[in-house]
C-alpha cells in the first residue's frame, strides 16, 4: 500500500507503510559495538562506537558510528551523522552504557523509484540493547565496557521508509 501527496511545486513523498512480512525481512546489521564509561570520568569521557550496515540488495553498504561524552552529561538524544553521510543515529532510550536503544537512518538512491530528485529512500531502524546481547565487565574505580555478546551480530529493524 502506497500513500502519494503531492505540493504546488510537484514534489512528491511516498510513504510506504510496511507490513509484518516486510519488516520481518527488513534489517541493519551491527557487527560490533563497543561502549566504554571510564574510571576517571571527569577527563575522559564516556564513548560509544558500533559498525552498521543496511544488506539490502538496493543499497549494501556500512559505516561507523559513534559519539563520545561527559559521564554527567548528554548523550546523543538528535540525529548523528556516521563516519558515511547517508547514515545517522541517535539514543532514543539510554538507562546507562549496558541498557539502551538505538535509532538509525540511511539514505540511499534507488533508479526504480523514478528519475532523479524522485529516486531517493531513506529507511529508519532501530534495536534496544542489553543484558540479552551485551557482555560487560568492570565497575566502580575500573570503569565500565561493553560489547556485543562473542560472535553475535545485532538486527535493528525496520520500521518505516520514505520514499
Amino acid at each position: 500500500m502506497r500513500f502519494q501527496a503531492f505540493s504546488a511545486t510537484a514534489l512528491s513523498i511516498i510513504l510506504i507503510p510496511l507490513s509484518a512480512a516486510q519488516v520481518a525481512s527488513n534489517f541493519f546489521v551491527i557487527s560490533s559495538l563497543n561502549t566504554t564509561l571510564p574510571a576517571n570520568t571527569t577527563v575522559t569521557p564516556a564513548t560509544f562506537r558500533f559498525t552498521v550496515a543496511d544488506p539490502s540488495p538496493k543499497s549494501n553498504a556500512s559505516t561507523t558510528c559513534g559519539a563520545s561524552w561527559r559521564a554527567n552529561g548528554s548523550h546523543p538524544t538528535s540525529w548523528t551523522r556516521c563516519a558515511d553521510p547517508s547514515y545517522s543515529w541517535y539514543l532514543s532510550s539510554f538507562n546507562n552504557l549496558s541498557s539502551f536503544t538505538i535509532e538509525a537512518q540511511h539514505s540511499f538512491t534507488d533508479p526504480s523509484l523514478g528519475p532523479p530528485p524522485f529516486d531517493g529512500e531513506t529507511q529508519f531502524a532501530h534495536a534496544t540493547f542489553g543484558p540479552a546481547n551485551l557482555t560487560c565487565w568492570g565497575h566502580g574505580r575500573r570503569g565500565r565496557e561493553c560489547i556485543l555478546k562473542h560472535g553475535t551480530e545485532a538486527q535493528l529493524r525496520v520500521y518505516a521508509v520514505v520514499a
